[in-house]
């Protein structure tokens, strides 16, 4: 049978022992528990259980833990009573060594003492020997004295000399090194400190690195160079916080100018506003007031209140207080002390000694711009504290030195504010003006009229102030154009009942009284300026115009308003009183006052001197039959054609027939043959006015309109045999009537060739008459082919085929007499076909050059019906003509012409009446009227297009 630890062996090494916290240690006493106390493997249980117990004891039962460890290991120290044999010597310094920790835990120091002096001497055990001398050299250094100093160092020496790796040797060095420091040999600590910086992984031990500064407080640079090493270390570890201990350590061990090398480089490499401030407290003390001001200078760009600590505030209070006495005695100290001072109040702005810093500080300011701005800040600091006295102080002292230097801006921020400090309602009311004066200053207008409307209020005989605020706010309302705020607030004075008796009495008043009076004089004028365009205004223009005040402006702006407002009665109106003859014509024109237009033109153009014609803005250029005359710069003269045919136009527009015929025999009366540069103008307009006779035939006119109106007399049925011959002889097309004049004669004299026979007796003369008339007929073809559109060129061309074809076939068809013989037969049909031939030929030319004009026709109807005519030779009647029928076919009553007549009245720019006349013309086939509307739509269409 296996032993109780050979079994509890397997299982721990096979893993199926539990091993958790205490269930492990209960295994063990169980074990122990399950063998006899002689038993061989008791005392290493036992001793397995110690370990166990000390190893990682539960919190709640260390005591209970570490006391039993203790009795364990002090019994196997033993054998037990020498019952078993003693572990080997290793074994039993580890456990003496285990027990001094024990010891020390349970409050046995003695105890552990023992044991360290035992382990000492033990060198088959160095790591112990050594760690047991660190540990009697830790106990006998802690008792104090030069003895127990001395006899500490013997014990860090034995640990040093068993040490065999930086891990092992640093803590000896470390704790020798401050036995020298307690010795006062600081050169020596320094030396064996650095022995214990670093640890076994080239890492640093800060526990060393900071004793190191507090050993190297005390050394000179001469003894030892500090700084270089600090900065060494600092750069190696990347620390530069190490050269802020060096100097600490240095001023405080009062090794200042150390120190302040060690603060100087530490604020080059990190500068921060504490080591600005030791700084700056450090030159102060040594009185480097170079370096002192340099610093300063440098700092106060560099810092801000955020950067603000209670340790700063406490050195610059010290500071300002030293350095405000300094300046009483020595005036060269109030630059330094004034620049300190801003830079105090700026990062710490509630500090307590405030209101005697700036009292220092404006002592020693001499720049006024400066002082209030400083001011300004100090205030709002004040203000948001609460501090109302200091605020009160301080904007007192601000305002005086604006008001010395008339700085606006700032005498109303303190005004507003001291007003309501006042001691009594005068002086408040100088605050008051004071604050609304200053606004005026800045152009703030809004501002200052509300001040100085209650400053002006009359609730007694009034004053220089009150007098001043009416004259300052009746410009301000000027500068902002309210003529309605200037009337009212200017006759709350003059209407006042007692005004006459303010002007005769206040003497120094007198003046600013009465032109009161005159600025409410002349603001109902103003009012109506500033009103713009609306009735009120017009009414208040066209008052003054009617009175003869604020000439020529108020009849001008009448005009203007009128315009603007589209109230064209009272533009004509104000044209009529201003004598403006041509514009009022225009205005006239344009809003449809057509006859009224016409015979002004008539008496005062017409029948008087010249006048200029200038531009209207409804109707800036004349049209005349849908023809614009650009002349509108131009001298008009009596004589001109332009003026009577514009006149003669305007007639007609209004209704007025028997006046447009009075104006065109003016006109006509004026040449006497010759029709000048105008002639197409004036046909045109005789032409579309229906006013050509045969009377007219005797002017000289050009060719083209000879024809036409040759064309015009026939077809209104008032042409005779010279107007129909100039038709019948003429190559131009003049139009229907010409083409259809064309058709008959073709018609006629196709008629008067196929009468000519060419049988019987004298058959080859009467051939020969029939070919001249053949050829009449082909002379004439070539004629009107000439002017002929490609319809009319279809049947002319397709009649003269016709008449070479039917020509040719009388010549094949002529009788042969029965006598001739078969051969004379054949033989007179060769000749007859012969014969024929040429005017076959000539037929096919004319037959192909219709069919040429016939694809020429774009309309598919048109060549159907022009076909179907054709294939029946039916020429007759005006069925070729389509274009006649292509009229307008609208309709539209007198009553909408009228209609549209009454909206142009109202306003000319409209397009819906223009639009409607157009129609109205239209319908009444009047061309050139409806061309008048169509222009004036164009023309209005444009002009809203750019607005």
């Amino acid at each position: 049978m296996k032993s109780p630890i050979l079994i509890f062996m397997v299982l721990l090494l096979s893993g199926l022992l539990a091993r958790s916290d205490e269930g492990y240690v209960q295994e063990i006493d169980d074990l122990i528990n399950s063998i006899s106390d002689h038993d061989q493997s008791y005392m290493q249980l036992n001793l397995k259980l110690a370990n166990e117990l000390v190893s990682d004891p539960p919190p709640t039962k260390w005591d209970q833990y570490r006391k039993r460890a203790i009795n364990i290991y002090e019994k196997v120290l033993t054998g037990y009573g020498r019952r078993f044999d003693l572990p080997d010597q290793i074994t039993q310094n580890k456990i003496r060594f285990q027990l001094a920790r024990l010891y020390i835990d349970e409050g046995l120091p003695e105890n552990a003492r023992a044991m360290w002096f035992v382990l000492v001497n033990h060198k088959e055990s160095p790591d112990l020997a050594r760690e047991s001398a660190l540990k009697l050299g830790d106990w006998v250094e802690a008792q104090g004295g030069s003895k127990p100093l001395n006899e500490a160092k013997k014990y860090y020496g034995i640990a040093l000399s068993l040490c065999q790796s930086t891990e092992s040797c640093s803590y000896g060095h470390y704790r020798l090194s401050w036995v020298y420091h307690k010795q006062n040999l600081d050169l020596l600590a320094v030396n064996e400190i650095q022995k214990s910086l670093w640890n076994n992984k080239g890492e640093i031990r800060e526990e060393a690195l900071r004793d190191l500064m507090i050993f190297l407080g005390g050394l000179n640079e001469k003894e030892f160079p500090a700084l270089d090493l600090v900065k060494s270390l600092a750069k190696k570890l990347n620390r530069p916080s190490l050269l802020i201990a060096l100097a600490q350590s240095q001023l405080s061990a009062g090794n200042r100018l150390a120190g302040i090398a060690a603060l100087n480089e530490s604020f080059s490499q990190t500068p921060t506003l504490y080591l600005s401030a030791r700084l700056l407290e450090e030159y102060y003390t040594i009185r480097d007031w170079t370096s002192f001001q340099n610093l300063l200078n440098k700092i106060s760009q560099t810092f801000s209140q955020n950067d603000a600590t209670p340790d700063v505030e406490n050195i610059l209070h010290r500071l300002s207080v030293q350095m405000d006495g300094e300046r009483l005695g020595q005036t060269n100290y109030s630059v330094l002390f004034k620049n300190l001072a801003l830079f105090y109040l700026r990062l710490f702005p509630m500090n307590t000694n405030k209101a005697q810093l700036i009292q220092s500080y404006l002592a020693c300011e001499q720049d006024s711009q400066v002082q209030m701005q400083n001011l300004q800040k100090w205030i709002g600091e004040e203000k948001q504290a609460r501090h109302k006295d200091l605020e009160i102080e301080l904007r007192k002292r601000r305002a005086f030195i604006a008001q010395t230097n008339k700085i606006a801006s700032i005498i109303i921020g303190e005004s507003e504010i001291l007003s309501h400090e006042a001691k009594s309602h005068q002086e408040k009311r100088e605050f008051i003006f004071q604050k609304a004066k200053a606004y005026y200053d800045l152009k703030d207008y809004e501002s200052a009229a509300g001040l100085f409307l209650k400053l002006s209020e009359i609730d007694r005989t009034p004053d220089r102030i009150s007098l001043t605020s009416e004259h300052l706010l009746l410009d301000i309302y000027a500068q902002k154009k309210d003529f309605a705020k200037i009337l009212n607030q200017s006759q709350r004075w003059t209407l006042n009942p007692q005004f006459s008796i303010w002007v005769t009495q206040l003497k120094d008043l007198s003046a600013e009284l009465t032109e009161l009076k005159s600025i409410a004089q002349n603001s109902e004028f103003e009012l109506a300026v500033s009103q713009g365009n609306n009735k009120n205004a017009l009414e208040t223009f066209k008052k003054f115009c009617l009175q003869n005040i604020k000439l020529p402006q108020s009849c001008e702006n009448a005009r203007i308003v009128s315009v603007n407002t589209k109230n064209e009665p009272s533009l004509l109106w104000v044209l009529e009183k201003q004598g403006k003859d041509e514009e009022l014509i225009n205005e006239l024109e344009a809003s449809g006052h057509f006859a009224q237009a016409a015979q002004r033109i008539e008496d005062r153009l017409l029948n008087q001197i010249p006048v200029r014609q200038t531009a209207s803005k409804h109707f800036p250029k004349i049209r005349i039959g849908g023809q614009i005359l650009t002349k509108s710069s131009a001298d008009i003269h009596p004589a001109e054609d332009q003026t009577f045919l514009r006149a003669a136009l305007l007639y007609e527009l209004g209704g007025e027939s028997q006046a447009r015929d009075r104006i065109f025999q003016k006109l006509m009366s004026t040449h006497k043959k010759d029709l000048g540069k105008n002639e197409d103008l004036i046909f045109d307009s005789l032409k579309n006015s229906q006013y050509l006779s045969l009377n007219h035939f005797s002017f000289s006119w050009k060719s083209k309109n000879r024809l036409l109106l040759a064309e015009y007399l026939e077809e209104s049925g008032r042409g005779n045999k010279l107007t129909h011959n100039l038709l019948v002889n003429s190559c131009q097309n003049g139009g229907l009537i010409w083409e259809k004049t064309a058709v008959d004669q073709m018609k006629m004299l196709d008629q008067t060739q196929r009468k000519i026979t060419f049988y019987g007796a004298h058959s080859k003369h009467l051939f020969q008459k029939r070919i001249s008339a053949l050829k009449n007929l082909s002379t004439k073809a070539s004629c009107y082919l000439q002017g002929a559109d490609s319809k009319l060129r279809v049947v002319i061309e397709s009649l003269v085929a016709w008449s070479f074809y039917d020509l040719a076939k009388e010549i094949t068809a002529a009788s042969i007499p029965s006598a001739f013989s078969s051969a004379q037969i054949l033989e007179v049909k060769n000749n007859l076909d012969k014969m024929a031939q040429p005017f076959e030929a000539a037929g096919k030319k004319y037959d192909d050059l219709a069919h040429e004009a016939f694809n020429e026709i774009p309309s598919l109807i048109e060549k159907t019906l022009l076909a179907n005519k054709i294939s029946k030779r039916d020429i007759s009647g005006g069925l070729f003509y389509l274009k006649a029928n292509n009229g307008p076919s609208g309709k539209t009553s007198h009553l909408q012409r009228e209609n549209a007549i009454s909206q142009l009245n109202q306003d000319p720019n409209s397009l819906k009446p223009l639009e409607e006349l157009k129609n109205y013309y239209e319908a009444q086939k009047r061309s050139h009227l409806a061309s008048y509307f169509q222009g004036r739509l164009k023309m209005n269409s444009k002009l809203e297009a750019k607005q």
